[in-house]
């Protein structure tokens, strides 16, 4: 029997490659955030985090709040999004039948 693994679970073990002396949010957090938010930019990762914070904040530290679309936008450009790259692309983002006819925010309250 398999068990079940959570997105921050898989998360954990991608190596983060920024600069710890610059680091304010956890990597794992901007990864899942981008993951979960179904997003087609950087603005609408954000905007999805702060209408979400208290319900992302069951699974996510966001110790430093929820990251701007700045911070996601830098931390992409320093190669930090190849995970999310990886798991986005199995991760349905329109509706349709391997989705249920629904995107990763209809399931989020």
């Amino acid at each position: 029997m398999s068990r079940r693994v959570s997105l921050v679970e898989c998360f954990s073990e991608v190596v983060d490659p920024r600069d710890p002396r610059w680091v304010f949010h956890e990597l794992t957090d901007i990864l899942a955030l981008a993951v979960i938010a179904g997003a087609e930019g950087w603005e609408d990762i954000e905007e999805f985090g702060k209408q979400k914070r208290d319900w992302l904040k069951k699974f996510l530290r966001l110790p430093n709040g929820v990251p701007s679309h700045d911070t996601i936008s830098r931390d992409q450009a320093a190669g930090v999004s190849k995970g999310v790259y990886a798991v986005d692309r199995v991760a349905p983002r329109r509706p349709g039948p391997e989705a249920g006819g629904h995107r990763w925010q209809d399931a989020a309250p």
